[in-house]
């Protein structure tokens, strides 16, 4: 073997030692970072919930006590990994009450910031006449505000609907809804509440005067309430209506008595 040949690979030699030594150090650092940046994501305080929201619900609700334990319970969770949305999920699930809720990380404050809406009501749903196991319910027929809660919410102006909790379904809860908007703005007539019958897809609103109208659920309920329209105005007279038993639109012809 030449000098030159020896040379060459002794300079070869450096060069894999010295790549050696520089992968060896450049996998050091690398480890030190990801090591830092490791203990800075997962255990640093600066990224963990250090402030937790405080539950006051403006309106009564149902497991406010659980609500404010579980938001207590993400204290010193991290802002990084902490699932939104399975915990949206899981607070939803919680109070029957609850429409949305929503979940919002604070990095500057180190808190988790919690809002939520209320469902809206769109009648009160009773058991019986003698408004026992009262409960409201939206527009799609989901009961909330059971119990004490009931007694807390805003009902003005809402409908009463007697009838089986299983009955009322959102349709049937929409056309309620609609009965009572048409027949109280368009007709001048004040109802004291609806009611189920044992006939199906049966529909009484007793008015406040004392007497009942009778609507197919299963017709059209527009064409019902213009029927009705026309004989308030041309064949009931007011001194009829004091007298009036009851007005039946669920059939072709309309009835009354």
């Amino acid at each position: 073997m030449t000098t030159k040949q020896n040379y060459r690979q002794k300079k070869q030699s450096q060069k894999q030692n010295l790549l050696k030594k520089k992968v060896l150090f450049f996998s050091f650092i690398g480890f030190i970072l990801a090591s830092i940046l490791g203990y800075f994501l997962f255990f640093s305080p600066l990224l963990k919930i250090q402030q937790t929201p405080t539950f006051i619900p403006l309106q009564a609700i149902s497991q406010a006590e659980e609500i404010a334990q579980k938001l207590e319970a993400t204290k010193g969770k991290s802002l990084i990994f902490l699932n939104i949305k399975s915990l949206t999920k899981e607070f939803l699930g919680v109070s029957p009450e609850f429409e949305a809720v929503y979940f919002k990380r604070n990095f500057k404050n180190h808190s988790l910031i919690f809002t939520y809406k209320l469902k809206t009501p769109a009648i009160i749903l009773c058991d019986k006449e003698e408004n026992q196991n009262c409960s409201l319910a939206d527009i799609n027929g989901v009961l909330f505000a059971f119990n004490e809660q009931f007694a807390s919410w805003d009902k003005e102006g809402l409908p009463t609907l007697f009838c089986a909790k299983s009955q009322a379904t959102a349709n049937y809860i929409k056309d309620i809804a609609f009965l009572k908007a048409s027949l109280e703005n368009s007709l001048g007539l004040k109802i004291a509440f609806f009611k189920s019958t044992e006939e199906p897809q049966t529909i009484e609103a007793k008015t406040k005067e004392g007497w009942v109208v009778y609507f197919n659920q299963a017709e059209d309920l527009g064409l019902a309430l213009t029927k009705l329209k026309l004989l308030l105005e041309e064949k009931i007279t007011e001194e009829e209506r004091a007298n009036l038993e009851y007005v039946d639109l669920r059939f072709s012809k309309a009835y009354y008595k």
